[in-house]
């Protein structure tokens, strides 16, 4: 069966167009016939000669063996196919099937990409089958297990079942944009009006994009003061998904501390790796049918999504906040299996295979205090996520310090998580040596009903310094400092009904040469009820000689007055040695830009001052202001400030104002089309046609026009385009336009009479216009000037003929 399957399919009619050697049908019925003769003729020892093709249109070449090799799967061709992922429709792509696919398909990475399948590499590798120089390679998908390849030529269509283990959300390649070359400054002046006189201040940052890398440098001036800081130089080392700085840094080290350098960091960059921030654990399973797996965290659903028969594995779901995660995977009967995944989260957790790592030298800043190091100093941090252990190592090396640092977290078989670290300092003054640990341990778990539990003790030596604290003309006066010897921290935190939440935390400290120790208990309250939000807080602490309280208690409430949006807000709180004191105010924006608020405060107590607070704020285009004024028993205080950007573009040539400040930016470019907004913004393009846009660093950002608010006679071939931007670049975004030449006439004969409906107009050379619809109006878009408009029977001539929206009224003259 197999064999007459291959032989006749490739034969019925009108069924594969694309074949290289292609036999018409109306000669179907003599080639059957001629088959049929040379499979039937007696001929000596036949089964030992291959049919001679030469009879064949395209006679005896390989193409043709392979054409009816009764043994081949697929056939060698060019196909343009239906494509089917996982139940999903790709639409229609060309598949080229080459001799060496006769038994397999091999499918490039490239044409995987354009029907949006991204593979593990891991996960198919035994599958991968290497190229030539020019091709990278393929992936034969039908030899995985639970992989299935099904190419119909009749049909013309190709459906693949992958396991979802095997595929990733999306490119992982690194198609990150380094952007444009470009020059930023960015600006900040602000005054403050005392009594006795008045402050200033200003800074400015310059940023230069030169190719992949960025200079950065910043300066500052007040009335007592100036500094020029040193320019640094950075780069994306996106193999390496990491970030190297060069100039004026710090080098630091975790709990070790760390001093001002000029050197070298380079460091990981995490968000390279994932697009949000937070504990990506992995949720893996076997599904033995078309099933939907679902996660869902208390009342949340984190995933949902089906998956094909076969393995799969979930590994970039972003998991904020603790809590039991219930996977469950309903087969296509109905039939479900739950598992739960406990998830405690706890500082220095990794995600399962992510690392991190940052490696630092250079030498110490000269303005660093007096008698702390100097000279060379270098650092590395390393952490890496084996499953569900993270380990963590460190460590610093300056003159006259030596520091190691390491921790581990880890969770505890469902009971919670706990992380413990250990730090050793050596510490050489000209005075003698110091040598110190400092320890800490903390345990963690999350509940299924929400409630968290969180215990951190730390323990330190006398000795322990770090290097910060390291000061050579110090070491007299080391013993008689305040030093933490070790504290205790315990806090409980609890959602309640909707909107609403609890939690409390104790701790206590003990201290080198003191006695006793310190204590203290906060806890707070917030509730929402309709709009309206209230929260009260309280605090205590103890020491052996005084103890104290504090209680506070906020509320706001929102409305509206004729038309705006006004949020009202009070506040009061009271402590054990203080009165009572009291605010109110509300904050309004009175339009898209612009904003202000006002509060007046006062006490019980006769020492407290009265106190009235107006604030305002316009966000501007090409600038944002901000005004602050104060008025006491003693005066009145004001202060005001200035912030925006100016930027030189090189791509187009232009000096661009915007009050953005953001380091990674898009310039929108619509060409000489002023007031031209992107969707969901206020902003728009200057007279120019540029937008200063801030953009996210390594996520892909969509940028749409708003188009309505284009010039009437602008036309776009894209109104939408997506980048993704390395940190710190500036990318040039044009939008190509189309001025349009707009006519609206009503056209009549000599005679005064309306020109028939129905009648197309063309111009001189012949080119359609467009045809007069009812009472004699005809509308002509054209990119060019218009000429002479020609009827059937009579034309208009181009002088009467003025580029306009507006209703004109014209003659056509007789030929």
């Amino acid at each position: 069966m197999n064999i007459q399957t291959n032989v006749l399919l490739p034969f019925s009619c009108g069924e594969i167009s694309l074949i290289p050697t292609r036999l018409p049908c109306q000669r179907f019925s003599s080639l059957g016939m001629a088959l049929a003769v040379a499979f039937f003729l007696p001929h000596a020892g036949w089964a030992n000669d291959e049919l001679n093709w030469s009879f064949l249109q395209g006679g005896d070449t390989a193409q043709s063996a392979d054409f009816l090799d009764p043994n081949a799967q697929y056939y060698p061709g060019r196909y343009f196919v239906d494509v089917s992922i996982n139940g999903f429709g790709k639409g229609k792509r060309l598949l080229t099937v080459t001799p060496e696919e006769k038994h397999q398909l091999c499918f490039t990475p490239a044409w995987l990409a354009s029907v949006e399948v991204y593979l593990r590499p891991g996960f198919f590798i035994q599958t991968f089958r290497t190229g030539s120089e020019e091709n990278s390679g393929c992936y034969a998908l039908g030899e995985q297990a639970n992989t299935e390849v099904s190419f119909d030529a009749a049909s013309q269509t190709l459906t693949l079942t992958i396991p979802q283990a095997g595929l990733t959300k999306e490119d992982t390649s690194l198609d990150w944009g380094f952007g444009n070359n470009a020059l930023r400054l960015n600006y900040n002046l602000n005054a403050n009006k005392y009594r006795d006189g008045v402050n200033y201040y200003g800074s400015t940052s310059l940023l230069a994009n030169i190719d992949e890398w960025v200079a950065r440098g910043s300066a500052s001036l007040s009335q007592d003061d100036s500094s020029v800081a040193m320019f640094t130089v950075s780069k994306a080392l996106l193999e390496l998904q990491s970030d190297i700085v060069i100039g004026k840094t710090s080098v630091s080290s975790g709990d070790l501390g760390g001093l001002s350098t000029y050197g070298m960091t380079l460091s990981s960059n995490n968000t390279m790796r994932r697009q949000m921030s937070g504990y990506t654990p992995v949720f893996s399973g076997v599904a033995t049918s078309t099933a939907r797996v679902t996660l869902r965290q208390g009342n949340t659903t984190l995933y949902s999504e089906l998956v094909p028969p076969g393995p799969f594995e979930i590994n970039d779901v972003t998991v904020l906040t603790g809590g039991d995660v219930v996977m469950t995977v309903t087969e296509n009967d109905g039939s479900q299996t739950q598992q739960i995944f406990p998830i405690t989260l706890i500082n220095g957790q990794l995600s399962p295979g992510e690392h991190e790592y940052s490696v630092s030298f250079g030498v110490t800043d000269n303005n660093n205090a007096k008698g702390t190091p100097s000279g060379g100093i270098a650092a590395f941090n390393y952490g890496y996520g084996f499953g569900d252990l993270s380990l963590r190592t460190g460590a610093l090396v300056a003159n006259k310090f030596t520091g190691v640092t390491g921790s581990i977290t880890t969770p505890l078989w469902g009971i919670g998580s706990v992380s413990a670290g250990l730090s050793g300092t050596q510490s050489r003054y000209s005075g003698g040596n110091r040598q110190g640990q400092k320890s800490t341990l903390t345990y963690a778990k999350t509940f299924d009903m929400g409630t968290s539990i969180r215990l951190t003790t730390n323990q330190m030596s006398q000795s322990y310094d770090t290097l910060g604290e390291y000061n050579d003309l110090e070491y007299d006066r080391l013993s008689e400092r305040q030093r933490l010897k070790r504290d205790l921290n315990i806090g409980i935190s609890q959602p309640l009904w909707q909107g609403s939440s609890f939690s409390v935390g104790g701790w206590e400290r003990w201290y080198w040469n003191q006695d006793g120790s310190q204590r203290g208990l906060n806890s707070s309250f917030s509730t929402r009820l309709s709009a309206v939000n209230l929260s009260v807080s309280a605090s205590y602490y103890k020491t052996a000689r005084d103890d104290q309280y504090s209680i506070s208690t906020s509320v706001s409430i929102p409305f509206s007055v004729f038309g705006n949006n006004v949020n009202t807000f009070a506040s009061m709180s009271t402590g054990k040695n203080t009165g009572n004191s009291y605010s109110a105010g509300a904050s309004t924006n009175l339009t898209d830009r612009w904003s202000v608020s006002a509060s007046e405060s006062w006490g019980s107590d006769s020492s407290m001052s009265r106190q009235t607070n107006l604030w305002s704020a316009y966000s501007g285009s090409l600038a944002q202001l901000n005004g602050q004024m104060s008025r006491t028993d003693y005066g009145t205080t004001g202060s005001g400030s200035l912030s925006g950007s100016m930027m030189y573009l090189p791509a187009n040539n232009s000096v661009i104002f915007g009050k953005n400040i953001s380091d990674t930016v898009a310039v929108v470019n619509v060409k000489d089309a002023s007031g031209v907004s992107l969707m969901g913004r206020l902003d728009e393009t200057d007279r120019n046609g540029n937008l200063i846009v801030p953009m996210n660093s390594y996520r892909t950002n969509t940028l749409t026009l708003d188009a309505s608010t284009l010039p009437a006679n602008t036309e776009l071939s894209i109104t939408s385009q997506k980048i993704k931007p390395t940190g710190t670049s500036v990318t040039y975004v044009p939008f190509e336009s189309v001025t349009i030449k707009r006519y609206l006439l009503q056209v009549r004969r000599v005679d005064g009479e309306l020109m028939s409906p129905g009648l197309w107009a063309t111009s001189e050379s012949g080119v359609p216009l467009g045809f007069v619809g009812a009472h004699g109006v005809l509308l002509i878009n054209s990119v060019d000037a218009l000429g002479t408009i020609v009827f059937p029977d009579c034309q208009v001539p181009e002088e009467a003929l003025s580029e306009s929206a507006v209703l004109q009224e014209v003659t056509c003259e007789a030929l």
